[in-house]
């Protein structure tokens, strides 16, 4: 009987050993990290330009000579645009003509990087629906 038992644990100690290491070896595996993406949102961009220019360098034009500035938290929050509570601007400025809006994470980078910008291709708003049928916001043509 003892060796009866002592063969049964035996089985059952390999068993679960052998289970165990099928579960380490697979599961190291399926590590995740950025290597495994393949989205191209998360290229490191152009070597030249990724290092020489800011990261807003071909939305928003670049001053000549920027540089860091000296406002720290407590000068750059008065940038920030506060509405009145009835008002019907609260969140919908699509289009800064700077991207110092009083939120910079260092507060350092807020001022003297980048310069005025007026947005030249803005679209068109979408044409007015009428009274045909429609399929969400757009006409249906039929």
């Amino acid at each position: 009987m003892s060796k009866l038992f002592h063969i049964a644990f035996t089985t059952i100690v390999v068993c679960i050993l052998f289970y165990l290491a099928v579960i380490i070896y697979f599961s190291n595996n399926k590590k995740e990290g950025f290597l495994s993406f393949s989205d191209t949102n998360l290229s490191a961009g152009e070597y030249p330009l990724a290092v020489d220019k800011p990261i807003l360098y071909g939305d928003y034009n670049v001053l000549t000579k920027p540089h860091l500035s000296a406002f720290n938290a407590s000068d750059i929050y008065k940038e920030y645009p506060i509405f009145p509570a009835h008002s019907l601007d609260i969140n919908r400025i699509r289009y800064w003509t700077k991207p110092e809006n009083g939120t910079c994470s260092r507060a350092e980078m807020c001022g003297y990087l980048y310069d005025e910008y007026t947005p030249q291709n803005i679209p068109p708003p979408p044409p007015t629906p009428g009274w045909n049928k429609r399929v969400n916001y757009y006409e249906e043509d039929y």
